[in-house]
């Protein structure tokens, strides 16, 4: 895991110099989107941190392991959100409005099957 954040770094650091002159500039319905995926990413983050402390639940996503720790999905979830929004940014709009559903929907699923097994937000 703490090479998915050195990696992390390196690939933000170049950032403040990644918005190309003549990117597709965000349109309000696309905010508003970042910001839902946003608010269902911190319900998947809380929600898997939940399971931390509860051995009969495993988590599904191979990047953290079956039984990772809270310093790793902490690591994860805020390195997701922010490469998530980087490469938002980076798209054309037409893409970028399809990128932010994906988000959406992959998060909602998580969210849902979190709480339909019975975990909950636990920060």
């Amino acid at each position: 895991m703490k090479n998915l954040l050195i990696i992390s770094v390196l690939l933000i650091s170049g950032c403040s110099g990644m918005h190309l002159k003549g990117n597709d500039p965000w349109t309000k319905e696309q905010k508003v989107m970042q910001g839902a995926s946003i608010v269902l990413r911190t319900m998947d983050w809380g929600t898997t941190l939940d399971m931390v402390d509860r051995p009969e639940y495993y988590e599904a996503n191979p990047v953290l392991g079956k039984h990772p720790s809270k310093g790793n999905i902490n690591t994860y979830f805020a390195a997701s959100m922010l490469l998530n929004y980087v490469l938002a940014d980076y798209l054309p709009s037409k893409t970028r409005t399809y990128w932010l559903g994906l988000n959406i929907a992959i998060s909602a699923v998580c969210v849902g099957n979190n709480y339909n097994i019975g975990l909950r937000m636990n920060f």
